[in-house]
């Protein structure tokens, strides 16, 4: 096993506890991040559009307004409009105007978009899987909690 000291090359010790374990988590959210992009990539898309994805077909046949895609997603983007054109333009998506009220515009999945994520569900599953496949069942469920943890003490400092 590599230490985070030893895969930086870092020769004197971290300031504190605190600022290795928060080297840690940047090191390692940005190598599941990379690992993630390059998956993802074998099926034409990237992360952000599988999120999107995923966030439209738990919404639904309705689809659900940009504004709640945004708040849904798990890495939160300025560009949402922009990411969401391109699955329009690949035809993975659908958006309409609402008749009622026209400033609401909804965007849902197309059937072309529910096709390819039933073809990536499985392989999905394999790949998160196979990511964390060094840690016992244990170990994962205490990631879980130290993660909620960590989450819940930088939400109190500035709620995002």
């Amino acid at each position: 096993m590599t230490t985070l000291k030893e895969e930086l090359k870092i020769t004197a010790n971290f300031a504190s506890l605190e600022q290795e374990a928060f080297l840690s988590v940047l090191v390692t959210s940005d190598r599941i991040n990379r690992r993630n992009t390059e998956f993802m990539a074998r099926f034409g898309i990237s992360p952000k559009q599988f999120n999107i994805l995923r966030i439209l077909r738990g919404a639904g046949k309705p689809g659900i307004p940009v504004m709640e895609i945004g708040r849904r997603m798990i890495e939160k983007s300025p560009d949402i409009s922009r990411i969401i054109n391109r699955l329009i333009d690949v035809g993975l998506v659908c958006r309409r105007r609402q008749r009622s009220d026209r400033r609401v515009v909804k965007v849902s999945i197309s059937a072309k978009g529910l096709r390819l994520l039933e073809q990536m569900d499985q392989p999905v599953l394999s790949h998160v899987e196979e990511m964390l496949s060094g840690l016992t069942k244990d170990e994962l469920q205490s990631v879980v909690f130290l993660l909620d943890r960590v989450r819940e003490s930088v939400y109190r400092q500035s709620p995002v």
